[in-house]
This record gives structure tokens, sequence and C-alpha cells, in this order.
């Protein structure tokens, strides 16, 4: 993975990173059978489209990266993300996750709990 050889680049300690910036993207789409979001419309009604989740590590490489659809609130992304990357094995050293400000703070306790990692919101 990138972010093991910037690591050792940057001469940190251990492979994988004690923090990471998650982060989720609107990305718009016109192909048929899109996800939406703006289910009750908006000023441009409803629109195609999915979210992207991005785990940054702390020198700017990403560790992962996932769809889902755009409907998704961040709270659910920000806890499938951790899920992948609890599977992919880079939370063994894991200890605070910054999480963008469309978490609740409720959420973000709760997911930091179940975690056993600090979180905390920016914005």
């Amino acid at each position: 993975m990138p972010h093991k050889a910037a690591r050792k680049a940057d001469g940190r300690g251990g492979a994988t990173p004690s923090m990471l910036v998650i982060d989720t993207h609107l990305a718009r789409g016109a192909s048929d059978g899109g996800f939406t979001f703006h289910d009750r419309g908006g000023p441009y009604g409803r629109t195609r489209g999915a979210k992207r989740v991005v785990a940054v590590h702390v020198t700017g490489l990403p560790v992962g990266a996932l769809v889902v659809p755009a409907s998704t609130h961040e709270n659910r992304a920000s806890e499938l993300m951790l899920a992948r990357l609890t599977r992919q094995g880079v939370t063994e050293r894991l200890e605070l996750v910054l999480v963008d400000r469309g978490v609740t703070a409720a959420a973000a306790r709760t997911l930091g709990r179940r975690q056993g990692r600090e979180m905390r919101r920016l914005g």
C-alpha cells in the first residue's frame, strides 16, 4: 500500500496509521439506475449520483475508499469505512479519527465508543 511506503519514507513507526481523516463527497451522475439524493426535491429536483467515502492518512495518501448510495448519511458512511479498514487490518494502531461535520456529534461519540477510538468532528 502506498501509505506504508510513505510512512517508512517519513521515518514513522509502524506500517499503519494512528490517525486518519474520513471525508465524504457527493458525486452527481446522469446514469440510469443511479442512486438519488434530494429525494424531496430541491432547487434542481431529484438528482442521481453516489457518495464517495475516503479515509486519508496524515501524509495525504488515501488509505481506503468506497462508494455508497448518495442517500447514505455521513454517520453510516463513516461507520462503513471504519468497518472496511478494520477488515483490511489498517486500524490496529488507530487512536484518532477525524470526521467532517456531516457526522453528528452523538454519532461520533457512539461510533468512537464502539470502535474503542477517539472520534472528532471537524468544522
